[in-house]
């Protein structure tokens, strides 16, 4: 289909609104071709029928003075020099109104009723002529006068049988139209239809190449065939995709080498302040302790930043390898909350915790790095004698695990982006040292490479986060 295309958006734009246009033209052209004829049928009809109407009293009007001399008449004898002029004048335009009747277009049936009904005038103006009696005469003309009304009235049918034609062809044209119309209008649906699926086609290509530049999942090759409109966008947007695959391959590279530089210098810093502290190189006294800890403390620290960048560097290389097997979610929770015991002592917490018995398969590393760091966010931003939740349900296909705590919990504006690496939020806790931001965005691509889900929950005080595994998976690498 792309290759019958045209070779712009404009011109495939202007083609779909003459495509359209035709068959309503069409249809216009058609309804003022029909309501003209309908027009000129009707106007037709009626003319006939003034004309005959017209005719058929100037008839009448003739029959009735014809009528009248007959019933008036002298003696015969007495008639002939006096009244005979006037009868014929009568019965000849009488006569001549007939033939004018007869050859009106509605009046080819009746032309030979006419023609013997002129034959009786004739008749009767002789008879009248030569003094028949009168009534003989008076006879003669009640049959006119009969034969008349008959011929008249004959006429009167044919015009309304020709009126209630001219309606039904008038009723038949109004369908015509309505089929005319219904079928442009259907005509205009399909190519607007048409259209719309090439253009909403092509724009969801794009939408689609779009979101997965804007996931950075880069492909090898944007390809999005159709208009060349399209397809030039297509090639700006596949140079946008090789700049942006150069400048995250640059990112990884850099993130890689730095934190490969730093993690040997700042190990051995690491392990000398420990020693340090331990009092390896002489006893310390009291004003150097501090100074000791405030080290030691700080080069964990970057140790562990330099750890969340790197893990997150492998998570964004597509390189999570998973080590699935059969575990306990239940012992993985206990393990996580054993591991700070300590810090939920010093706060003083009090852990509110469901935990039955549930087993999936998974990576307890990536897993237990999940949990670790929702738990240690709890713990973090709980109040003094709070209560930290940790809820363990099994949904049938699915582990779900909740935590829960009861600190200012995260604000609206910043729900959207809690997630995105590198992001910390405003509301930390007084006197607790910042992170780096990593880690949730470490925590929910762990999630996804267990085909899993890492949510923020609404809930009425505090933190909500809610992590849900399915139970079964195959051994896979995050894509």
């Amino acid at each position: 289909m792309a290759t019958y295309l045209p070779q712009s958006f404009r011109k495939l734009v202007l083609i779909g609104f003459i495509l359209m246009a035709i068959p309503l033209l069409v249809a216009t052209g058609v309804v003022y071709q029909a309501i003209g004829q309908a027009d000129t049928s009707r106007r037709e009809a009626v003319s006939r029928f003034v004309l005959v109407a017209r005719n058929g009293r100037e008839i009448e009007t003739t029959l009735g003075a014809m009528k009248q001399a007959i019933m008036h008449l002298p003696a015969p004898a007495a008639r002939a020099a006096r009244a005979t002029p006037a009868f014929r004048d009568l019965t000849g335009q009488f006569a001549g109104q007939l033939r004018a009747f007869a050859n009106l277009p509605s009046m080819a049936e009746q032309r030979s009723a006419i023609g013997r009904l002129i034959e009786r005038a004739t008749i009767l103006n002789e008879d009248f002529r030569v003094g028949g009696d009168n009534s003989l005469l008076a006879g003669q003309i009640h049959q006119i006068d009969e034969e008349t009304r008959r011929i008249l009235h004959d006429g009167e049918q044919a015009m309304e049988r020709g009126i209630e034609q001219v309606d039904g062809q008038a009723a038949s044209l109004r369908a015509v139209l309505l089929a005319t119309v219904l079928a442009a209008l259907l005509t205009a649906t399909l190519v607007l239809l048409v259209l719309r699926r090439v253009i909403t086609g092509q724009i969801r290509r794009m939408d689609r190449v779009i979101r997965d530049i804007g996931r950075t999942d880069f492909v090898p090759d944007i390809t999005v065939v159709g208009i060349p409109d399209f397809s030039d966008l297509t090639r700006r947007l596949d140079w946008l995709r090789r700049r942006l695959r150069n400048t995250e391959a640059q990112r990884t590279r850099f993130l890689r080498h730095v934190s490969h530089d730093l993690k040997t210098p700042l190990t051995a810093i690491c392990e000398g302040a420990q020693l340090l502290s331990e009092g390896a190189a002489g006893p310390l006294d009291p004003h150097q302790k501090p100074l000791v800890d405030i080290v030691n403390k700080n080069a964990h620290r970057l140790q562990k930043f330099i750890e969340d960048m790197l893990n997150y560097q492998q998570i964004s290389s597509a390189r999570v390898n998973l080590e699935p097997r059969a575990m306990r979610m239940d012992k993985l929770c206990e393990a996580v909350l054993g591991a700070h015991i300590m810090a939920i002592g010093k706060r003083n917490l009090r852990i509110k915790r469901s935990l039955p018995e549930v087993e999936l398969k998974g990576d307890w590393n990536k897993l237990y790095a999940v949990l670790d760091n929702l738990v240690s966010n709890a713990i973090k931003f709980s109040p003094e004698d709070g209560v930290v939740t940790v809820d363990l349900v099994d949904a049938g296909g699915e582990v779900v695990v909740n935590v829960v705590d009861q600190g200012k919990g995260v604000p609206d504006e910043e729900r959207k982006r809690i997630f995105e690496p590198f992001f910390r939020g405003t509301r930390a806790a007084q006197g607790e040292v910042k992170g780096s931001g990593l880690g949730l965005a470490i925590a929910r691509d762990y999630a996804r490479a267990h085909r899993g889900r890492l949510e923020l929950i609404d809930s009425e005080q505090g933190a909500h986060f809610r992590f849900t595994l399915p139970k079964k998976r195959s051994n896979a690498v995050m894509e």
